[in-house]
C-alpha cells in the first residue's frame, strides 16, 4: 500500500501543523501491481509532463484539469520493483486521476429554516474527473479533468463544523491502448 501522493501528504502535514481539524488521514490507495516481467533499462518509459490546453481536449470552460497518475509497480524479473512506470511491450496502463482539494468533505443540509433545504447534500463539491487518451504513431498522450458537482449551494455547508478530512474523489481505470507503446513517448498532458 502506498499514500496517494506526496502533495497529498505535505497538504495534510501543513493543514495538522496550522491546527486545521483533521481526522481521516488513512487514504491508502493500492498500486497495481504487474508481473514479473523481463524487460531491458532501455526499455522503461517514465511518463514525460507537459501543458496542454482545455481547447485541444474539447473540454469547456466548466472542466477543470487535474493530475493523472501511473499508478503502476512493476515486477522486474532479477531486478526487483519500479514504482510510476510502463515498458515498451505494455499495452494496459493503471491510471489513477484525483479531483482538486476539498478536503473530501460532503454537502449537507445547514438546518436553517430560513434557507431551502440542500439539494445536493450528500455530494462532494467535484464530480469524479474523466481520463482521456490520445494516441498516435509518436505518442500516447493522457490528461485529466474533472467538474463541479451541478446544483443549487443554497441551504447547504460543505463539511461543517465537526467535518473530518475524508479521502479524495477519485477516478482510478486501466486504460487499453490500440497497441504497446512501442518506441512512442508517455506523455502526462496538466491543462491550463
Amino acid at each position: 500500500m502506498h499514500k496517494f501522493s506526496l502533495t497529498t501528504t505535505l497538504a495534510l502535514s501543513l493543514l495538522l501543523l496550522l491546527g486545521a481539524p483533521v481526522a481521516a488521514l488513512g487514504c491508502n490507495i493500492a498500486f497495481r501491481t504487474i508481473g514479473p516481467v523481463q524487460f531491458r533499462e532501455s526499455e522503461v518509459k517514465r511518463p514525460a509532463e507537459r501543458s496542454s490546453s482545455r481547447a485541444r481536449w474539447k473540454l469547456g470552460a466548466g472542466w477543470i484539469g487535474t493530475h493523472p497518475e501511473l499508478n503502476q509497480v512493476i515486477k522486474v524479473r532479477g531486478k526487483g520493483m519500479m514504482e510510476g512506470v510502463s515498458f515498451s511491450r505494455q499495452r494496459a496502463l493503471s491510471i489513477d486521476a484525483a479531483a482538486p482539494a476539498d478536503n473530501g468533505w460532503l454537502y449537507a443540509d445547514d438546518a436553517l429554516e430560513s434557507t431551502p433545504p440542500c439539494a445536493i447534500s450528500g455530494q462532494a463539491e467535484w464530480q469524479r474527473p474523466v481520463i482521456l487518451v490520445r494516441e498516435d504513431r509518436r505518442e500516447v498522450r493522457i490528461t485529466a479533468a474533472a467538474r463541479r458537482t451541478p446544483g443549487s449551494r443554497a441551504g447547504c455547508v460543505l463539511g461543517g463544523n465537526d467535518a473530518a478530512w475524508g479521502c479524495p474523489v477519485l477516478t482510478r481505470t486501466v486504460v487499453r491502448l490500440s497497441r504497446s507503446i512501442g518506441s512512442r513517448q508517455l506523455v502526462f498532458e496538466q491543462l491550463r
